[in-house]
């Protein structure tokens, strides 16, 4: 890309003229992969070129991702970049990502209040620079979940649930409490709780059951629930929901696809794990039913 086309696309962008943004992408045919890559290239332009322009982050409206980890973070992540005003990042933010890393480890701790200042500050940095919507997609943003909803009262989040069984597997095949640990809040009270499996369970049920509290504590319009199988299987009426819900514009379905294709060959070289620990089933049931009020209020107060 030639510096007056990048001079072009950066004075495009600074007048949030999107509409022209095509101009700057490769010629021919465009995958969903060449699009982003093209718009944040044109996001680290335009940040080079302005200043900062700092905001009061009650008039911003980011958007944050909660999740509890491989449940398809790094697909939505591609699927909120989509939208030509919109800009998704998988854990940008350094020193947000070491406040919800020590949240997660240690949620009873003050220690890592003093983080969040940091983290703000970060995300502050970002958003003000962008010109459009910002998105967080960092699976460990729900410990913190209450300071973002009170710093940020326009953000909206999105939350993405996957069956226990399933979610199980991937946490395993991944090497969450064997060869690193990656899990949503440490480990349980219970020192003769050692195995894997049963380890996963317990950070996967911690973390939902902590989420759609939370959650419920907001008013609908401030979420959007999307289940995994609507990333899995392709349903576009779930994602279609979610772009409404989130209130961006919803891309070209062709775009849509390339992205969940590339999910649907990565998840074929996956292998599979036996069963996991049934006692945890209950409690995954409890969620579920949690989940489906949660949607009720929603499209209620639609």
């Amino acid at each position: 890309m030639g510096e007056e086309r990048v001079g072009d696309a950066v004075s495009a962008i600074a007048s949030r003229r999107l509409d022209r943004l095509e101009d700057f992408l490769p010629r021919g045919p465009v995958s969903a992969e060449d699009y982003i890559s093209a718009k944040h290239a044109l996001r680290w332009e335009y940040s080079r070129a302005y200043p900062e322009k700092w905001v009061a982050s009650s008039e911003l409206a980011p958007i944050f991702l909660l999740a509890v980890g491989k449940c398809g973070t790094t697909t939505a992540t591609h699927l909120l970049n989509l939208p030509r005003d919109v800009w998704a990042y998988h854990e940008l933010a350094p020193r947000l990502w070491t406040a919800t890393d020590a949240a997660r480890k240690t949620p009873e701790s003050p220690v890592w209040g003093a983080l969040w200042w940091n983290a703000r500050a970060d995300i502050l940095s970002v958003i003000s620079n962008i010109g459009g919507t910002f998105a967080e997609c960092n699976h460990r943003l729900w410990p913190l979940m209450p300071s973002l909803a009170l710093a940020f009262p326009q953000a909206r989040f999105l939350y993405i649930i996957r069956d226990l069984d399933s979610s199980v597997r991937s946490m395993v095949n991944w090497g969450w409490y064997s060869r690193h640990d990656r899990a949503g809040i440490g480990r349980p009270g219970n020192p003769g709780v050692n195995d894997v499996r049963e380890l996963c369970a317990w950070s996967w049920c911690v973390g939902n059951e902590t989420i759609v509290r939370l959650l419920a504590r907001l008013e609908p319009w401030r979420y959007a629930v999307l289940p995994f199988t609507a990333i899995a299987h392709g349903k576009l009426s779930d994602l279609s929901l979610m772009y409404r819900d989130l209130g961006i514009d919803q891309p070209p379905t062709e775009q849509i696809s390339l992205v969940l294709d590339q999910k649907h060959n990565r998840q074929r070289q996956k292998t599979a794990v036996e069963n996991i620990w049934e006692s945890y089933k209950e409690w995954e049931n409890k969620i579920f039913d949690r989940v489906a009020d949660l949607t009720y209020d929603k499209r209620r107060a639609a």
